[in-house]
């Protein structure tokens, strides 16, 4: 069985991992079968933190939503 694990983000970055879902011994093994870890973007901790999937409301604002909700 094959997982094709890969994401992107409005830049069709090209960079993917292709597993192999296996047993070893009777114990369930993922197997590196093939890579691309070349970006076509430029990768930064500024630019990383502004993912979507990567922001978050303080406790300050989850609260304020709360408010605003109710």
């Amino acid at each position: 069985m094959f997982i094709m694990l890969c994401s992107t983000i409005k830049s069709e970055c090209p960079v993917y991992v292709r597993l192999l879902a296996t047993h070893v011994h009777k114990e369930p093994v993922l197997k590196v079968i093939k890579t691309e870890l070349e970006h076509n973007h430029s990768l930064s901790p500024e630019l990383n933190s502004m993912l979507p999937q990567n922001r978050r409301l303080s406790s300050e604002q989850q609260a304020d939503v709360a408010i605003l909700v109710t």
